[in-house]
């Protein structure tokens, strides 16, 4: 599980937002100052303002649990954490997909895992390149697989 300030590093790093720029975004919950602190040093406490806890929640769209767990981190102690590295690495803004969204994403992740674990019991290296129901070589090369593309072969059925 990654820290305050590697939280916050990861945030500046895909935003290029300055500490006051993050300070505004925080409802000035936390200050420009106290930014620059956590990014140049090691948390030594969690704020005592619950304000503070859910400013940091919504700057890094994560729950006010993983701000708690981020300074746990970072002031030494041992975290325990029931979210897999692949939960915690899903950009913020992940609350905004559909359920298709989702349903596709769901099954990328079940195919990738089951052909891990066959490729595991088998003694070989797995196979990942895998597609959803109805992808197509078409599809991947912007066709929409009714012809319009590709010499005008339907390849929405291929393998």
């Amino acid at each position: 599980m990654p820290g305050i300030q590697q939280l916050l590093q990861s945030y500046v790093d895909r935003t290029g937002d300055s500490t006051r720029e993050m300070s505004r975004k925080t409802d000035y919950a936390v200050s420009y100052q106290r930014f620059t602190q956590l990014l140049t040093e090691r948390s030594k406490q969690i704020p005592r303002e619950p304000k503070t806890i859910a400013g940091l929640s919504r700057l890094l769209m994560v729950p006010e649990s993983t701000i708690v767990k981020a300074y746990l981190v970072d002031m030494g102690l041992p975290v325990e954490d029931s979210w897999s590295r692949l939960a915690q690495l899903l950009p913020p803004g992940v609350e905004e997909l559909d359920g298709q969204d989702i349903d596709a994403i769901v099954y990328l992740v079940r195919r990738l895992v089951d052909a891990r674990r066959a490729a595991n019991a088998a003694g070989v290296a797995p196979v990942t390149e895998l597609r959803p129901p109805g992808w197509s070589r078409a599809a991947r090369n912007g066709s929409t697989g009714r012809g319009e593309q590709g010499g005008g072969k339907d390849e929405s059925h291929e393998d």
